[in-house]
Order: structure tokens, then sequence, then C-alpha cells
């Protein structure tokens, strides 16, 4: 099944992964703010475009993870889920990706 769902990610570069990742946490932890930004485009070399794709599916597996009852890794959920870590994977992921 994990497997099925990363062979998407086999279209894309890594650096390309990496820069998705990265708009969509800016997205999940500064909602306000531009999914998307010159900066992130000049730095990344890539534009929103390019990486959107990306982002959905990283949210779509972040997403079915999520809702999964029993979690492949319960160790890697419990260490994100400490204070240490901000609590990152209480986070509820968004539905879709934010049009902004």
């Amino acid at each position: 099944r994990s497997a099925v769902k990363g062979e998407k990610f086999l279209n894309y570069t890594p650096s390309l992964i990496t820069a998705a990742a990265v708009g969509l946490a800016k997205a999940t932890f500064r909602p306000e703010e531009p999914i998307w930004t010159a900066t992130l485009a000049h730095y990344t070399k890539y534009s929103y475009s390019e990486v959107k794709r990306c982002m959905i599916y990283l949210l779509d597996l972040y997403r079915s993870d999520f809702s999964a009852t029993n979690r492949q890794f319960p160790a890697v959920w419990n260490k994100y889920n400490l204070p240490r870590y901000l609590g990152i994977l209480k986070t509820t992921p968004f539905r879709t990706l934010p049009t902004r």
C-alpha cells in the first residue's frame, strides 16, 4: 500500500519534493501568508506551478496516514507529538490545498 502511494514521487527530483514539503509546511503554519512566494521561487528555483502537483500528493499521503487507525510507525507519531517538536502531528491536515 505504501509503495503504491510512494510511486507517484518517482516522477519528481528530491529537490522538488523538498520544495513542495516546504511550501506545504508554510501553508500549514502560516495560513495567512501566500503558499508560494518570490523568495521561495528564487531559492528553490521552482515555480508554484511546478511544485503544486507534488504538494497535493504530499498532502494526500499525510492525510491518509493521519486518518489511519493503525499507524504503521507509532514511535514516529509519538515522538513528533511531543512538545519539543511543537506537537506537529496534532495539526489536522487540510482537506485540499489552499488556493492562495
